[in-house]
């Protein structure tokens, strides 16, 4: 039914985020580093898997709209009307990628975008194809669909917030990396628990509730990890909040500071948009709500706000030649994101220590 189909996505999701919130160790000596070129086959099978996965996405959107919209629901509808356009988008995004890494060698943060890129064209493309499979009865077909939008949301969401976690570092001081990796190995103990309670319930292990959702304690776990994910997202963008809000007063280093403050921003909008869509999960456990409709929009606002900020995380963005894009980043603004946010959290931890005498004195890194 329409509920269970909502329900796979849902615990698509789950999953994902569940993965994702796992905390990530990186040598930050080695965060300037690591550019490649990407070799031609490689673009090409790129190319090939990108184009492939959009008309993938539209042909299967067409023919279900010809077969059985009597049958689809009103989420189903709109899922079906977006999937092959937010499908589009990541492609599109995805081609900016192939281009720019061809053309010269990119560090490794432009790569993991197009990574992002890629597995949300393939996830759209597989989730058009799961519903009209189900719409079908195509049980089979559905089934391995479903596995695949698993792989690709997991991959995906991993990758844009080791993206988020890699820069927050960048900017922060020692016992502030702490206190954010403490708080993401928080949420990642909430996720993994209530995907645990999730999982005892549909094998039947544990009881379910009222009108077969979620129990109690399922759905409070669920509610804690939604606030510990939020805790993370807040304490990553006050960190670059801080760190940009020092570059703008310090002489000649406003153009960095707007910088990061515009990757704050971004970052602000990707990762609430996320909170909203998981608390859409919350509330679908309650007994006796169908919130599927709530969920299948807050799920498009998040994919399109995750495509735009791995597109700015990355710094792919930073050579096209759009005015206001290049007046929000700064002249200089350089596509090594995270080399520009080292140089960013260097300068701004000098200045905290030495205020404006620290732009003509050594930082700690430096004599270290």
């Amino acid at each position: 039914g329409s509920r269970d189909s909502c329900a796979l996505l849902r615990s698509a999701k789950r999953i994902a985020l569940m993965l994702t919130a796992l905390p990530l160790q990186f040598n930050s000596s080695d965060q300037a580093g690591g550019s490649s070129q990407l070799a031609p086959q490689h673009a090409r099978v790129l190319r090939c898997i990108l184009i492939g996965a959009t008309l993938l996405g539209w042909l299967v959107q067409l023919l279900t709209e010809a077969e059985c919209p009597a049958r689809l629901a009103k989420w189903m509808r709109l899922w079906q009307t977006a999937a092959p356009l937010l499908g589009l988008a990541a492609a599109a995004a995805g081609m900016l990628y192939v281009s720019a890494a061809e053309r010269a060698p990119k560090p490794r943060h432009a790569h993991m975008a197009g990574i992002f890129f890629v597995c949300t064209a393939v996830g759209c493309s597989l989730a058009a194809v799961a519903l009209a499979a189900g719409c079908s009865q195509y049980q089979m077909v559905e089934r391995a669909t479903a596995a695949g939008i698993l792989l690709s949301e997991t991959l995906g969401y991993g990758v844009l917030q080791f993206m988020i976690l890699l820069k927050t570092e960048a900017v922060c001081e020692a016992d502030k990396s702490e206190v954010i990796r403490s708080r993401l190995f928080f949420a990642a103990m909430l996720w993994i628990s209530w995907a645990t309670l999730w999982v005892l319930r549909i094998l039947g292990i544990v009881t379910a509730g009222s009108h077969s959702d979620a129990t109690s304690l399922e759905t409070l776990v669920g509610a804690l990890a939604v606030l510990g994910f939020a805790d993370y997202t807040v304490k990553c963008v006050l960190a670059m909040y801080s760190c940009s809000s020092v570059l703008e007063v310090t002489a000649g280093h406003a153009p960095l500071g707007r910088t990061v403050r515009m990757h704050a921003f971004a970052t602000a909008i990707a990762s609430g948009a996320t909170v909203c869509q998981t608390a859409t999960l919350i509330i679908s456990q309650i007994p006796y709500v169908e919130a599927s409709y709530s969920f299948i929009v807050a799920h498009i606002v998040d994919v399109v706000c995750n495509i735009s900020c791995a597109a700015c995380l990355s710094g792919i963005t930073a050579g096209l030649d759009v005015p206001m894009l290049r007046a929000a980043m700064g002249a200089g603004a350089d596509t090594d994101v995270l080399r520009e946010f080292a140089t960013a959290g260097k300068m701004a931890r000098t200045q905290r220590q030495y205020g404006t005498v620290g732009e003509l004195l050594p930082s700690k890194e430096d004599l270290l």
